[in-house]
């Protein structure tokens, strides 16, 4: 059997603690990268942007209200069937549906689904 290596490229989020192990609320996020494989400089900038996006949303998340809704949102409407696998079978978040059930507001509210 060949012992394929594969090339990624990754957003890391870390928690952040204090020196007694407590979890301060509050993370770093930064890319990691593995490059197995020939790629041009042009590949490699596409595949760090895209991260660097990904870091962007991250921010706006825990800085625009609005932003946070809408990715809350569309998280819970695309998953909606596998929540609790993406979750690792953990409890769901409360949420409510609008009278035309179009959108679902989730309360991330509890200690295991606060902000980051």
């Amino acid at each position: 059997m060949t012992n394929f290596k594969q090339t990624s490229f990754a957003v890391v989020i870390t928690p952040d603690f204090d020196e007694n192990e407590k979890f301060l609320d509050t993370m770093g996020v930064h890319i990691e990268e593995e490059i197995n494989h020939d790629l041009t400089e042009d590949q490699k900038f596409n595949m760090r942007t895209v991260c660097g996006m990904l870091m962007t949303c991250i921010h706006l998340i825990e800085t625009d209200t609005e932003f946070s809704e809408h990715i809350q949102n569309t998280f819970a409407s695309m998953f909606a069937d596998s929540i609790d696998e993406i979750l690792g079978k953990e409890p769901v978040p409360s949420f409510t549906r609008s009278e035309d059930g179009k959108v679902i507001t989730l309360q991330f509210d509890t200690k295991t689904h606060g902000s980051a």
